[in-house]
């Protein structure tokens, strides 16, 4: 039995963790524009540090890795939460320390195996409603695939009361796509929408590269609410 339970480990640690995009020794550096309408709330920076070891919530599945910030503070203190209670403790906050309430890091988990790639979107500061947005991910099936795929999600995310949202997915392939000027082979263009009944309820445009995980991903929320992801570099440690 001990023997097993070492076996096991073992391949916890060896196993996932050693998936190219999760190397330990990579940062990737994103800006990020907030947008109510077409008026821009923040534009700031955001670094995706893989962790390189398990994530603590679900160890069996998921890598760790670490969003860290670089907040708009000037401009974050105009940002309205959409729920009462938060938007409430923002202003609490900000009146009695005389500072905006923002986190400058965050610790989450992410998949890259023979299946799908996945990541935890971030989920503080104005971020937090996409942790019940659709979740940025793509079926490992649909890069073997020259042709436009259409699916639905297994996995489940519930919006306020408990409602359970659909997610669909469609990729379509583009060849010699270019980041920073350079050819990087082919990335798959991702429309992702949630649904309650027919009615979708946030939607994304990415596109996703095996080397680089998701170079751009552009979201559409309630409240006519735009998150846009764009990778503007990858550095090596």
């Amino acid at each position: 039995m001990k023997f097993k339970l070492i076996l096991f480990f073992a391949a916890i640690q060896f196993g996932l963790l050693s998936q190219n995009y999760f190397d330990k020794s990579k940062e990737y550096h994103y800006q990020v524009v907030y947008k109510t309408g077409e008026d821009t709330l923040t534009n700031e920076q955001i670094i995706l540090k893989p962790l390189g070891r398990r994530w603590c919530f679900q160890p069996w599945q998921q890598v760790a890795f670490r969003y860290i910030y670089f907040p708009d503070s000037l401009n974050f203190i105009n940002y309205v939460d959409p729920e009462p209670f938060f938007d409430e403790k923002n202003k609490s906050y900000l009146e009695n320390k005389g500072k905006p309430r923002v986190s400058i890091r965050e610790t989450t988990g992410g998949v890259d195996d023979e299946v799908e790639f996945f990541l935890h979107p971030p989920r503080r500061n104005q971020y937090r409603m996409l942790s019940t947005a659709i979740y940025p991910t793509i079926m490992k099936q649909a890069l073997s695939s020259d042709t436009i795929m259409k699916y639905q999600s297994n996995l489940t995310t519930y919006g306020a009361n408990g409602v359970v949202y659909k997610m669909m997915y469609k990729t379509v392939p583009i060849h010699h796509y270019k980041f920073n000027n350079e050819d990087i082979g082919t990335c798959w263009k991702i429309i992702g929408e949630s649904f309650v009944g027919d009615e979708v309820q946030t939607s994304f445009v990415s596109y996703y590269n095996i080397e680089y995980g998701f170079i751009k991903l552009y979201y559409k929320l309630e409240n006519e609410v735009k998150i846009n992801f764009d990778l503007k570099t990858v550095i090596k440690l």
